[in-house]
């Protein structure tokens, strides 16, 4: 399926990239065929962990976001998922499009870009809740138990950061935003298809325990197009991860569940649904214009060496 970039190559089916040659099958349109198969895939595998769960006596719903219960079980269950779901994506960058799997975003700088993603995923989710504290329409408790001792929180609040920066926000930023768009970034009108597939992929998957909501489908999958935006102007899977942890983060400390970082319960009214969205959507449109007015990185160069095929 994959040619190597050589003299004779099609320049219309590769790119010219200085210092190095990247490998692409001559056809397009079988890469894109490529990209709809690993997101359908991966897509699968979260039907196949829910099943296992069930399998092994474990409630799904016990598996994701605020109502995450933590056990050996479950947590074997989540890493299982995640080794997965990198594997799918290495098997194909690796072998079907014969590139290494390096290339995918994994480029420096690495911490500044997920202490920025982090803090813009904060600022993200905990726009609202903060405005309803200092207004006074929410009230903050303390969800901790008061039997809990220090070191049992402390405990379990390691296993919740472990599960949150090594967690689902790696996996998912490779597999719906990375892989794609790398495979067809010499093709903008296919990249732009791939991405609409992936980002109702992703959107999708999170509904496959949970119960469907078109509202937050629609955000989820507009939060996904703008994720999109991001890796195909900075190619940075650090910064994704870096927003999408901040994102989950304020979810789950806000989430009443104490054994997955859920430290405060929030009650009262919170704000309506479009301060919320504007809210959720302000800063991450920030790191748009941001990153969309800065000069552009070298992105004519590949992380690796490419492979022959």
């Amino acid at each position: 399926m994959e040619t190597s970039t050589t003299g004779t190559a099609d320049s219309k089916s590769s790119e010219a990239e200085p210092g190095s040659a990247v490998v692409r099958p001559r056809n397009p349109w079988l890469r894109l065929l490529a990209v709809v198969g690993a997101i359908s895939i991966t897509g699968s595998l979260t039907f196949l962990v829910v099943d296992v769960a069930r399998l092994l006596g474990v409630d799904p719903k016990g598996l994701q976001g605020p109502r995450s219960v933590v056990s050996p079980t479950t947590v074997t269950i989540f890493l299982t998922y995640l080794a997965l779901l990198t594997l799918v994506v290495f098997a194909f960058q690796r072998y079907v499009h014969r590139r290494p799997f390096s290339a995918l975003g994994f480029r420096a700088p690495v911490l500044k870009h997920l202490v920025i993603g982090f803090a813009a995923g904060l600022v993200a989710t905990g726009t609202a809740p903060l405005a309803g504290l200092i207004t006074g329409s929410l009230t903050a408790q303390w969800n901790v138990p008061p039997e809990v001792s220090a070191f049992t929180l402390l405990g379990y609040y390691c296993v919740f950061f472990f599960v949150l920066l090594t967690g689902n926000s790696f996996g998912e930023e490779l597999a719906y935003r990375c892989y794609p768009i790398e495979q067809l970034r010499d093709r903008p009108a296919l990249m732009m298809a791939a991405i609409m597939v992936s980002a109702v992929a992703f959107a999708g998957v999170h509904f496959v325990i949970g119960e469907f909501s078109l509202g937050r489908f629609l955000i989820m999958t507009c939060v996904a197009w703008l994720y999109s935006y991001l890796y195909v102007y900075y190619r940075s899977i650090w910064l994704l991860i870096g927003l999408h942890n901040g994102l989950n983060f304020v979810g789950m400390t806000l989430g009443g569940n104490w054994k997955m970082g859920g430290l405060i319960t929030l009650s009262g009214e919170s704000a309506s649904s479009l301060p919320a969205l504007l809210g959720l959507l302000a800063p991450i449109l920030v790191m748009v214009l941001f990153y969309r007015f800065r000069p552009r990185p070298g992105l004519g160069s590949e992380v690796g060496r490419p492979q022959s095929g």
